[in-house]
């Protein structure tokens, strides 16, 4: 009939639910399994292990990485800098980036997820809303940052998907 309380509030109910909802709960009769079965593309994997963690001291909390047309990475570290890193040929063919020492400024405010679209990186962030800085000036404008009539600020902007 109800949903119980973690102990030591157990006997008081949080919420009524009724049965049939409360049989879809995670390890009810008709929810998923607890634990979740992890099998086919969730099965646990090594994959990962081999990567190579790149900038690890100079970007702090990237958000995403981003691929400009010219095959350079963006990264947009949580402070609100923007990073880019040209890719080198190293001996053996191995591909390697070089971080350039010229960065742009989206901040204040948390970024929270970028698209590169030519000389453009559109920026989702957390205190401004939308914003697009042009890679090649630094040049940065604010594309929305409220909805509605009369406007309202956004809350909390997050991501751009």
């Amino acid at each position: 009939c109800c949903l119980r309380m973690a102990d030591p509030f157990g006997d008081v109910a949080g919420l009524p639910i009724d049965e049939a909802r409360a049989a879809l709960f995670t390890g009810g009769p008709n929810g998923s399994a607890f634990p979740a079965a992890l099998v086919g593309v969730f099965e646990s994997n090594r994959r990962l292990r081999g990567a190579t963690l790149l900038f690890t001291e100079e970007v702090v909390g990237s958000e995403c990485v981003g691929v400009a047309p010219n095959g350079d990475l963006l990264m947009l570290d949580r402070n609100g800098f923007v990073f880019r890193a040209t890719p080198q040929q190293r001996k053996g063919g191995a591909l390697a980036y070089e971080l350039s020492k010229e960065r742009h400024y989206v901040g204040p405010g948390r970024p929270l997820g970028f698209h590169v679209a030519g000389e453009w990186l559109y920026v989702c962030c957390s205190l401004k809303g939308l914003l697009r800085l042009h890679l090649g000036s630094g040049a940065i404008e604010l594309l929305s940052g409220a909805t509605g009539s009369p406007p309202s600020p956004f809350a909390y902007a997050n991501d751009l998907d």
